[in-house]
């Protein structure tokens, strides 16, 4: 027989194709074989596949071996059998995730040439009616995907599905599309208006030949179901079309690096001599016996440092793993970053996609011990960027897939009215400063951003302040409503303090200041974690942060407010501990002003009450008075009224005249008064404290006192 050019080309890309199908990996989130030819419980083949499922076949399903091969192809020893019910005909019986990148991809045949209802061939009702289904209504040759967000995508085929057929649908996240293959054959991709991710809640899981009670089965054989995490080449699918996947006999994967167990999140300084331990799983389908000796390199920054042998210690039989140490260690301490990685060797191993582990490490950084420390994420490159400041990391053990980062931008967040419009410095003028945030259109438990490492020997009382913006739409307890927390790391040693500052969900769509107490870590190294949260659902509340500040806190030693007595706040004060006045520390307070903006008093204690605002420089306990409370302002004290001297009365609510009337309480306790800010000097304007008159025995009570500062 003579092989012409074309029919050579064609030969050698077919056995290339059988090579890729004979070395593939094992689908990572589902792989039912439904090869069993008796009972219910059908094996998932899946590694490391979904935590707890148990596929069971149900309502009359059963496992068949009549019809398990097409055209020479042997799929077999059995397949699943519908049965013409309206209930589900097999289930995982755990709930279905799979996020980011995906395949799909199944045989099936369908003994019914012109159905009367919609035939499923999978689905779960809690992806969002997520679905692959026959359309009585349209051509007997499509199927359609749809549900979970998904525009709906089209499976089509020259012919009718009455002989097997090999359908896989391919899920790019970056590129937004989804592209069906019908017997290894790429049908055009449909773009999608967003990353489509498969996150179930239902514990039925994923229901393949079905879609839930009342809808009717899938009418014919479903086989090789399989669900990767990632998206599979042309090449992959068309091998895999031409028969069932046949996994490969010797497979060890290098999983993980268990230590060194520093990440970028600890501050933990390597040395020269490191211990390096990885964490192994057999892949593939033959035992690996106990002292099998495997290679192993380690690379730091794509060097080569060291090759040696791990030695395993126990039976592994296919998808059990075990950690084990490399005996010779690594000089670690040679640059303050590094991304390391080991790769296994193992003889026969013929799947080299999943033989290397890659850590990022931070070593030998040098802590900030000088404070205030301040980030205002001023130095971020680029609008929408997710790279963090200097010193500054994404959790790499966070979950992955869309959204799953801290996003840094210098506009509103895309989707309007979830997050703020612009940073807390600008207000509402975007295209200036930088803030941080997490998208709400993301499904994650925690987004971590992590700060520098600090270094509290020296400090006294150390804190944190930073501003949150955290709007709901819903409202606090409403639907959707999303929560942010910062924990603690402290070194050596990793351990984690969890909500420092309690999870923090709804305050409204004004940047609010939050300062929290770190005195518990005086003395540690230790880095800050703001942990966000997305999982709340829908899209209505994104999180932000900024203007970090880390800083040694200074009690104040003035008059504090008195709630329900005697309150003022005069736009935003702070305390001498960066506190706001609604966190009760002791003044005097500061604030600033603009020349042109607002000054804007706002005071509170009983109703109906007379308002004295005085004004005078700022002097601590200038005067104290029992009850009544200190005064901070003025000179010395005048002999004859022992009150200080140099207090002057900038407004009494008990005259009538002038704006005077607007210094008193209303029913509620409470007075707003504001003025425009005219032309003066920038510097100190003067001091601010109030006293309110009220039921009590002295009649009297002094608010905290407020410098102001002209910008």
């Amino acid at each position: 027989m003579q092989i012409r050019l074309r029919e050579a080309v064609r030969l050698t890309l077919l056995f290339c194709a059988f090579q890729v199908a004979l070395q593939a990996q094992r689908p990572e989130i589902l792989y039912l074989r439904f090869s069993e030819t008796s009972g219910s419980v059908t094996a998932d083949r899946a590694f490391p596949g979904l935590p707890g499922v148990s596929p069971t076949i149900q309502n009359g399903a059963a496992f068949n071996t009549n019809t398990n091969s097409t055209g020479g192809v042997v799929l077999g020893p059995a397949c699943l059998k519908t049965a013409n019910t309206t209930a589900d005909p097999c289930v995982i019986n755990t709930a279905f995730s799979v996020t980011g990148d995906w395949t799909i991809e199944f045989w099936i045949i369908d003994t019914e040439s012109s159905p009367s209802t919609t035939r499923y061939v999978f689905g779960d009702p809690t992806i969002s009616n997520f679905r692959c289904y026959r359309d009585p209504s349209g051509p007997n040759s499509t199927l359609t995907l749809e549900g979970a967000g998904i525009k709906k995508v089209a499976i089509t085929t020259a012919v009718q599905f009455a002989t097997w057929k090999h359908v896989a649908l391919v899920h790019d996240s970056r590129a937004l599309t989804i592209t069906p293959y019908v017997d290894g054959i790429v049908r055009p991709p449909v773009t999608q208006p967003a990353p489509i991710d498969l996150v179930g809640s239902g514990t039925t899981g994923l229901i393949i030949g079905g879609f839930g009670p009342g809808n009717a089965t899938w009418r014919g054989r479903i086989d090789e179901f399989r669900v990767w995490d990632r998206t599979l080449s042309s090449l992959e699918i068309g091998a895999q079309a031409l028969g069932h996947l046949n996994l490969v006999t010797d497979d060890i994967a290098c999983s993980s690096i268990t230590s060194p167990v520093t990440r970028p999140t600890n501050c933990k300084t390597l040395s020269a001599s490191e211990t390096i331990s990885i964490a192994i799983s057999n892949t593939g389908t033959n035992p690996i016996a106990a002292g099998t000796v495997i290679p192993v390199e380690v690379r730091v920054n794509t060097v080569l440092v060291l090759s040696d042998m791990i030695t395993t210690t126990q039976i592994l039989n296919t998808g059990d793993s075990e950690v084990l140490s490399i005996p010779t260690p690594v000089d670690l301490s040679m640059t303050p970053a590094l991304t390391m990685t080991v790769t296994t060797m193992f003889p026969g191993d013929v799947v080299n996609l999943n033989n290397t582990a890659t850590r990022v490490l931070v070593t030998n950084e040098v802590p900030i011990a000088a404070f205030p420390y301040v980030e205002d994420f001023s130095g971020i490159a680029s609008n929408q960027s997710i790279l963090p400041p200097a010193g500054w990391v994404q959790d790499p053990d966070d979950s992955s897939g869309p959204d799953s980062e801290w996003i840094f931008t210098n506009q509103a967040t895309p989707t309007v009215g979830t997050g703020p419009m612009a940073d807390f410095s600008t207000g509402l003028t975007g295209g200036t400063g930088y803030y941080a945030y997490v998208e709400d259109a993301g499904n994650h438990s925690a987004v971590n951003l992590v700060t520098r490492c600090f270094d509290f020997t020296n400090t006294s009382n150390p804190s944190l302040k930073f501003w949150l913006y955290s709007a709901n739409a819903n409202g606090t307890g409403g639907a959707n409503e999303n929560f942010l927390s910062v924990d603690v790391i402290t070194s050596p040693g990793g351990a984690i303090t969890l909500d420092v500052l309690p999870q923090t969900g709804h305050v409204g769509s004004l940047w609010q200041p939050y300062v929290v107490n770190l005195g518990a870590f005086n003395g540690s190294l230790c880095r800050l974690v703001f942990r966000g949260r997305s999982d709340g659902g829908g899209d209505t509340h994104d999180l932000a942060i900024d203007d970090i500040t880390i800083f040694d806190f200074v009690p104040g030693i003035g008059q504090a407010p008195q709630p329900g007595v005697a309150v003022m706040d005069i736009n935003n004060a702070i305390s001498p501990g960066l506190a706001a006045v609604s966190s009760g520390d002791k003044g005097p307070y500061t604030s600033n002003v603009d020349v042109g903006d607002l000054l804007t008093f706002d005071f509170s204690g009983e109703p109906n009450q007379t308002i004295i605002l005085l004004l005078g420089t700022k002097n601590p306990n200038a005067a104290i008075f029992p009850v009544v409370g200190s005064i901070d302002i003025g000179g010395p004290i005048d002999p004859m009224s022992m009150l200080p001297t140099g207090v002057v009365i900038f407004a009494d609510g008990s005259v009538p005249s002038g704006f005077n009337p607007f210094f008193n309480t209303t029913s509620a306790g409470t007075a707003n008064v504001f003025f425009t800010m005219p032309p003066v000097p920038p510097g100190i304007l003067t001091t601010f404290q109030a006293a309110l008159l009220n039921s009590t025995p002295s009649g009297v009570g002094m608010t905290n006192a407020i410098e102001v500062t002209v910008n």
